[in-house]
């Protein structure tokens, strides 16, 4: 308990005794406020300031320049941390902050390259010589170049290596020594090229026993390979003419994986990979167009893990090699890293890996992917370099001291922080909680906001409850309705959305502490966006009665126009029908008027001949003639008094059984006193006198009048036509052929169209209309027939009808 005046005492309640603990200096005579910082120590408030109390000893330890009062307070959150509210601030106390040991050990200005523990021996390689701290007796022993030829080749030591037997090889700018621990002496090795054309061949940089007494070595004259048995040399350089050697000869570090390549490190020529089996160098470099190449082409470190993956530490990244795909999975910044510069790694007991960056060092698990960075705020003051002892114990070394920490031991911040609104905002404006406000209640206990459609520009803050390290604090945010997945916003506190459509959203975030540690229950806000008038249920109702209406009337229009398209087609056709019909009619009477033709010629030359005969006798054969052509007349009178019949009937065919020979024989004799008068040889040939076919007698005769008043027409003087019936098993055959003037050849079946006429024939006496053989041809196809002609210009013409036998068509 603290009184006023006579300061702390402690109050044993099985004895009722109080004993006073003082501080002996006569000035903290008071004792405001107490408080338990743990189970051996108190923090007491009093006119002097706050201080640690030891239980045991009853020592004060005073706790900074911070001023108390009898008003001030002191309080333990439970988490570590002790709070003091003096006279002028509020002072925070962590016990929880510093989570490694540090060992000051000043070197500065000199910079530390590398270092190793041998025993209770730590060495430090500098830029200006080799340091041994022994940290039990806590001595130092500098070695530098002097003029003694056992000292150190150069200060410049680079890197300082261990071999299997124990034995100390320091790589420095002026050859590479062994160190002889019993003489306390350095040995040298120095090496240079027969090829004389490499500038700074004493610069070593790395060193590593491949074989036992086989030391290979970066060098920046390529890479060297020292046989100490033999004390021979082996030198691999960069040839530009052999794509399969060295990639650079400024080579930097060095590492033999488990399946005995070895890696080789440059500055800026990226990684080779050496097969002593095949001694090909293979490449790897960066390339900007492919994602899985080397990050950088600035190697830092090599290290291959417990687990034989190899990992590259480069200036912009950290590389996983991949042998399956002889590529590489790059980590960096985006994957929780604080810094793209990582600088070595090392590999502690149960396989995190423990990587030094350019801020500090980070804690790696790569499967499933964890990492936490430590940096000056935990105690890291010293980080250039990392070495890993054999009793597990990680050391990290720089220009300031050795930090030394146990990597089972690390102690986190487990305490799952909560997460807290702080602030909203529209058009970064604070929203103030109203009646007519987006918020109903202070943010940090509302749970719905609402805004107009206009008012869809908005920020979120909040805050993490985690007072150990705050500045490590990192969000993850997450916006139901928009975004897909939750975004990592590192220890950014503010959240900006702008143009959201209208809708109902729910925006979530969870943070993490100082060392990683993540809450699963996020903090929520549902955020309400109404829509403008013309975007509400009545509005789409409205656009759905007039878009429906729309429907309605284009439907209705389409039924109309598809009627009106219906009807013209109707009107089209019945036109169509109309203009065919009266074509049918024009080719009626057209065929028909050819057909009175030719009888009124056979008709009036026998009459001419009787007129103008000087005996005046009369010849029955032409009166036969004249009756003969008059009967044909009357048959073509006949079918214009039937026209408007055949007009019904389709012009159909009308079958009947018919001696094909009479009817050639009847048509023949009608041409013979025409053929007399024009001295041509007219001739009917048949083998039987009876051969009864069912055919449509009237069109088969007006077929056989029109070949043979062609081949009259076209027969000169002196010429002969012959007309031939013949029978076979199927079919019955009639062929007129003619001895005229004949067909070309290039006229072929546009003979058989209607009024086409032949031009070198056309413009003579004899010509016609063209109309004949068109109706020979539609005749004879329409009774299941066929007509075909040969023609031989200047030698005369053959037309074969063919014309089945039976009564079916």
């Amino acid at each position: 308990m603290g009184t006023y005046w006579s300061g702390l005492f402690c109050f044993n309640p099985k004895n009722q005794q109080y004993t006073r603990f003082s501080s002996h200096d006569n000035i903290n005579v008071g004792a405001f406020s107490i408080d338990k910082a743990n189970d051996s120590t108190l923090v007491v408030g009093s006119n002097g300031g706050f201080y640690f109390i030891n239980k045991g000893n009853g020592q004060w330890r005073k706790i900074g320049d911070i001023n108390s009062t009898a008003d001030g307070y002191v309080y333990n959150d439970g988490a570590g941390i002790m709070w003091l509210c003096g006279k002028d601030a509020l002072t925070k106390v962590d016990f929880t902050q510093y989570k490694f040991r540090f060992i000051p050990l000043s070197i500065a200005p000199r910079e530390a390259k590398s270092m190793l523990l041998q025993g209770n021996m730590l060495w430090l390689a500098t830029n200006e010589g080799l340091y041994k701290f022994d940290l039990l007796k806590k001595t130092t022993k500098l070695y530098q170049h002097t003029n003694n030829p056992s000292s150190i080749s150069s200060n410049q030591v680079g890197k300082i290596y261990l071999d299997n037997e124990g034995a100390l090889w320091a790589a420095t700018e002026n050859g590479f020594d062994k160190f002889d621990s019993s003489n306390n002496r350095f040995i040298h090795h120095f090496h240079h090229s027969a090829l004389s054309n490499f500038f700074n061949e004493d610069v070593f940089r790395d060193i590593l026993e491949v074989r036992p007494h086989e030391y290979w070595l970066a060098t920046d004259a390529g890479l060297k390979i020292y046989y100490e048995e033999t004390r021979q040399f082996k030198h691999y350089y960069n040839d530009d003419r052999n794509l399969n050697s060295i990639a650079s000869n400024h080579i930097y570090n060095l590492l033999k994986d488990s399946k005995g390549n070895v890696w080789i490190g440059t500055s800026g020529n990226g990684v080779d990979r050496f097969d002593p089996k095949t001694g090909i160098f293979h490449h790897y470099t960066y390339n900007d167009k492919i994602a899985s190449s080397l990050s950088n082409n600035i190697v830092h470190c090599i290290f291959e893990d417990s687990k034989k993956n190899i990992w590259i530490c480069t200036a912009d990244g950290l590389n996983k090699y991949a042998p399956e795909t002889d590529s590489f999975i790059i980590y960096s910044r985006k994957s929780g890293f604080v810094s793209n510069v990582f600088n070595s790694v090392v590999e502690d007991e149960v396989g995190n890996l423990w990587i030094n960056s350019a801020t500090g060092v980070s804690k790696f698990t790569p499967q499933p992917l964890s990492i936490i960075n430590f940096d000056e705020g935990d105690g890291v003051f010293s980080h250039s370099l990392i070495y890993k002892a054999a009793d597990g114990q990680i050391y990290l070394g720089g220009n300031s001291g050795v930090v030394v920490f146990d990597p089972s031991k690390i102690k986190l911040n487990d305490k799952i922080p909560e997460v807290y609104f702080t602030d909203f905002q529209v058009f970064n404006k604070s929203v103030k909680p109203g009646a007519d406000s987006p918020l109903k209640r202070p943010v940090g206990t509302a749970d719905t906001a609402f805004l107009n459609y206009d008012q869809n520009v908005f920020s979120i803050e909040f805050v993490s409850l985690n007072y150990t390290h705050p500045e490590k604090n990192s969000y993850r945010y997450k916006l139901e309705g928009f975004d897909e997945k939750w975004n990592f916003n590192g220890n950014q506190r503010r959240v900006t959305y702008t143009n959201l459509n209208p809708g109902t959203y729910r925006f979530k975030v969870i943070a993490s502490n100082n060392d990683g540690i993540w809450n699963k229950t996020p903090k929520s806000l549902i955020i309400i966006i109404s829509p403008p008038w013309y975007r509400t249920w009545w509005a789409y109702t409205i656009y759905t009665i007039i878009i429906g209406g729309v429907i309605y009337l284009y439907l209705l229009y389409r039924d109309r126009q598809a009627k009106l398209k219906y009807e013209i087609q109707i009107a089209h056709y019945e036109s169509e029908k109309e203009k065919e019909l009266s074509e049918r009619k024009l080719a009626f009477f057209t065929n028909i008027s050819h057909e009175f033709r030719t009888p009124l010629t056979l008709i009036i030359n026998p009459i001419k001949e009787l007129l103008y005969n000087e005996k005046k006798a009369v010849d029955t054969s032409n009166l036969t003639i004249v009756y003969r052509n008059a009967r044909r007349l009357l048959g073509l009178v006949d079918q214009l008094l039937l026209f408007k019949k055949a007009e019904s009937e389709s012009d159909q065919l009308r079958i009947s059984n018919v001696n094909i020979i009479d009817l050639c024989r009847e048509v023949y004799l009608c041409f013979v006193h025409e053929a007399k008068r024009k001295h041509i040889q007219l001739e009917f040939i048949s083998p039987t006198d009876c051969l009864n076919v069912y055919i449509d007698r009237e069109k088969t005769e007006i077929v056989l009048f029109n070949l043979l008043s062609n081949a009259m027409k076209f027969t000169p003087k002196l010429g002969r036509i012959r007309v031939c019936a013949g029978e076979f098993e199927q079919t019955v055959s009639i062929i007129v052929e003619d001895t005229g003037c004949g067909i070309p050849p290039e006229v072929g079946e546009r003979l058989f169209s209607r009024f086409y006429q032949v031009s070198d024939l056309a413009s003579t006496s004899n010509g016609g209309f063209g109309l004949g053989l068109y109706l020979v041809k539609n005749f004879v196809e329409r009774q299941a027939g066929t007509v075909e002609y040969h023609s031989e210009a200047g030698k005369g013409t053959a037309f074969t009808i063919t014309l089945k036998k039976g009564n079916r068509i």
